[in-house]
């Protein structure tokens, strides 16, 4: 299989995929005579365009032909191999969580002794837009969640619903001080009291 979720056949052989346009453009046959083009494309589950198109190729190269072509398109991006750490990546999806600003979380993880030279080069040249192909890293989905704090402050119960309950016990450390985000991401000052 090369790159996608396609896989690359053998242009001597003829796959399911062939024998399916195949059917498909029977069907668009006999259809296009009653109902017209568009609609018996519609009918035979494709657009016009692909209908031609298939038409060409199956006149042209026969079964064959209609094979699909998938696995062949595209190119490879260069950081599709590419591999961030996992404590390169636990960082970028903390600073991410904590600052809200995902191109300055890029830059940081850029920076460290265990980033990818490829990646970290990339980075600091793009401003900390991170390539395509790794984008999705950097994606954290907010999620409601239950939390729960212990009479004396220093414990607090994280309860995230979903198809699996997951729950995560915190341990908070003396004197700490949480930054407290508004709607625009900007830490507020806390009151002493």
């Amino acid at each position: 299989m090369k790159n996608g979720p396609h896989p690359q056949v053998n242009s001597n052989t003829v796959s399911d995929v062939a024998k399916q346009r195949r059917a498909a453009l029977f069907r668009y046959r006999l259809l296009k005579r009653r109902h017209g083009g568009a609609r018996a494309a519609a009918m035979a589950g494709a657009s016009v365009p692909t209908l031609w198109r298939w038409e060409q190729r199956f006149a042209r190269h026969g079964l064959r032909g209609l094979n699909s072509h998938f696995g062949n398109c595209g190119r490879r991006s260069k950081f599709a191999a590419v591999r961030l750490p996992a404590a390169a990546l636990h960082e970028l999806q903390r600073r991410i969580a904590e600052t809200g600003r995902p191109r300055a979380a890029w830059l940081a993880v850029s920076r460290r002794a265990d980033c990818p030279p490829l990646l970290a080069r990339y980075l600091q040249q793009h401003g900390g837009k991170a390539p395509a192909a790794l984008a999705a890293l950097g994606r954290l989905r907010p999620v409601q969640a239950l939390v729960f704090v212990s009479p004396d402050g220093r414990s607090c119960f994280v309860r995230v619903p979903g198809k699996s309950a997951v729950s995560a016990r915190l341990t908070v450390i003396p004197n700490f001080r949480p930054k407290v985000l508004t709607s625009h991401n900007q830490p507020t000052k806390h009151k002493k009291p």
